[in-house]
């Protein structure tokens, strides 16, 4: 009798260390190497790659129900595009995250940018420090240390119009035509808000939802863009082009096929238009409308190219 009492306490002395190991174990730290990736083929430094500047990359840390625990700030050097970042978590514990990559506060300061979703103003929408990076990782339990890796993409798309070179110059001001040097941009089916948990866009503000509707959202009027008192080129099948509009927009989802939309563009200077029927965006793409465009006799090109990869486009004749 008394051996088996002496076994039972040693038994629940036993089962009780085992608890309180398995307990330490759950409450104990894990760190995660957390490599951000911003693929440096981004951009060559061109009008338009959003390289001109350092990017603040915010690290936000959700519970599995999506409740913001703690963010975590870092900078990147304009030549950078990898970094790691050490982050700790409680083992035995489930966390999801976005990590968001901005050029200063374009968004907000770090401490207060929204990290649930991204809201594009139109009003502005043709500023190279909007140019931003994201990515949402899916809900993880932690069980030891561990590493990570994400790569960043931006959430846009990209709309430029550009010109022959020396187009502009015998278009605009004192030139022959006597156009402005303004150009207004309105697009069929585009959204201003983006949730970086989902990847889902919608429509936030009125002036927006009347495009679910099919109305035109219309980019207010915005000079020719300058770099250096120069008018910024682009190359598109090995032709130069000089750039006289260029927005970064949020695709609508609607009636997205392998991440395309199709979108009607018109570009206004003075009494100029210019109308592109059915041309496609998509996101981290870029839409190039290029040929003499103030001067045309009525043929230009449309492309549409990854800013990281491959081109495909189509030729379009009015």
């Amino acid at each position: 009798m008394k051996r088996l009492f002496s076994f039972v306490v040693a038994a629940v002395a036993a089962f009780a260390f085992a608890s309180c190991a398995k307990s330490e174990r759950e409450g104990a730290e894990a760190t995660m190497s957390l490599s951000v990736n911003i693929p440096d083929a981004v951009g060559t430094k061109a009008y338009g790659d959003g390289m001109f500047a350092d990017k603040t990359v915010i690290v936000g840390v959700f519970d599995e129900d999506g409740n913001e625990l703690f963010r975590k700030a870092t900078v990147f050097g304009a030549e950078e595009f990898t970094k790691e970042i050490q982050i700790r978590f409680v083992m035995g514990r489930s966390y999801q995250m976005v990590v968001f990559a901005q050029y200063g506060d374009a968004y907000g300061a770090p401490e207060t940018v929204s990290l649930r979703e991204l809201t594009l103003k139109y009003t502005a929408s043709n500023m190279e420090n909007l140019d931003a990076f994201y990515a949402y990782v899916p809900t993880f339990t932690v069980k030891q240390d561990f590493s990570k890796t994400v790569v960043l993409k931006r959430p846009f798309a990209q709309i430029n119009f550009a010109t022959a070179v020396h187009d502009i110059d015998e278009s605009v001001g004192e030139g022959y035509l006597g156009l402005s040097d303004k150009a207004v941009v309105t697009v069929k089916n585009l959204a201003n808000t983006l949730d970086f948990f989902t990847g889902a866009t919608a429509y936030v503000d009125e002036s927006l939802k009347a495009e679910a509707q099919g109305k035109p959202v219309t980019i207010p009027e915005t000079a020719f863009p300058k770099v250096d008192g120069k008018y910024p080129q682009i190359e598109v099948d090995g032709v130069k082009y000089e750039v006289i509009s260029m927005n970064y927009v949020l695709v609508a989802d609607a009636g997205c096929e392998d991440g395309k939309t199709t979108v009607d563009l018109t570009l206004q200077v003075g009494d100029l238009e210019i109308n592109v029927p059915s041309a496609y965006l998509k996101r981290n793409y870029r839409t190039n409308v290029v040929g003499e465009l103030l001067t045309a006799e009525g043929s230009f090109n449309v492309t549409v190219d990854p800013i990281f990869t491959d081109s495909f486009g189509y030729v379009w004749n009015e």
